[in-house]
């Protein structure tokens, strides 16, 4: 047997010490990085941004669009790879399967789970989420639940300011699980830039009191502003991400029977004229 080496052996265990140490030096400053990139964007949107609400917190020059659409499931087509909003701070542009209305009351009850469990990470059981949503324990609003996680979970946001610094985010950062229930972790920059508001703001059992998806996507948008608002009808089109290539007149029926239900409910008031909604005041 050959004779062994200790000096050498001590300077290759020394090599391996002195290796993991410079890897951990590199490794702070990296997490440094991105938690500076992600710090600049996200006080560069706050400073542009009202207090945001579902996924609506980028202001245009007249409202601030949602990405939920009050259109049925089998309308939805397409992806929103074209969807992009710039403001004052940058460019957001969203990535994904389409999402409507069903998704954003899912969204919702998710994160009132999230809530429950004071936890990012979660196990949901589909029976709690159609619970919240006041729906039928059944197997076709389970696989609605489910599939709306799984959308959730591909829908991506790319956030890049004007100096070209950018970060790439997901409503949820992991999800898996069956038929009866999902594990869950939501993205914690994300929540706590853009979610954790919403349920303190957006009443959940009110909102499912709501008739209709365009009421319901108004209630949101409502809920995001303070003080006496006003808003033109083709703003709030865009704004609620109705079909703009919808009839006129039948927008704004749509939208007049939205702000009626919300009035009667003594959620707002407001006038109409000439296609203006106008003196609209949460109450």
């Amino acid at each position: 047997m050959g004779k062994i080496d200790i000096d050498a052996m001590a300077i290759e265990d020394g090599e391996v010490e002195a290796g993991q140490l410079e890897l951990e030096k590199l490794s702070r400053p990296l997490g440094q990085i991105f938690h500076e990139i992600d710090k600049s964007i996200s006080d560069a949107i706050e400073k542009d941004a009202v207090r945001p609400v579902q996924l609506s917190w980028l202001p245009t020059d007249t409202a601030r669009k949602s990405i939920f659409r009050p259109i049925a499931d089998y309308q939805l087509e397409g992806t929103y790879t074209n969807f992009k909003r710039t403001s004052a701070w940058g460019t957001l542009t969203v990535g994904g399967p389409p999402l409507n209305m069903v998704d954003e009351g899912i969204l919702l009850a998710l994160l009132l789970e999230i809530s429950k469990a004071r936890a990012l990470s979660i196990k949901v059981n589909y029976k709690s989420v159609c619970k919240s949503l006041n729906i039928s324990y059944q197997t076709k609003n389970r696989r609605r639940v489910k599939f709306a996680i799984k959308k959730l979970r591909m829908v991506y946001f790319d956030f890049e300011q004007k100096d070209g610094k950018y970060t790439i985010k997901n409503v949820l950062k992991e999800a898996g699980g069956d038929n009866e229930y999902s594990h869950i972790e939501l993205d914690a920059w994300f929540f706590d830039k853009f979610l954790k508001n919403e349920i303190t703001m957006l009443d959940l059992t009110f909102r499912q009191s709501l008739k209709g998806d365009v009421t319901k996507a108004l209630y949101r948008f409502l809920s995001s502003h303070r003080g006496t608002q006003s808003y033109r009808l083709e703003t709030l089109v865009l704004a609620l991400n109705m079909d703009i290539d919808r009839e006129t007149r039948k927008n704004r029926d749509t939208l007049k029977r939205s702000f009626a239900q919300l009035k009667t409910k003594k959620f707002c008031s407001f006038r109409f004229k000439d296609d203006l909604f106008f003196e609209i005041r949460v109450l």
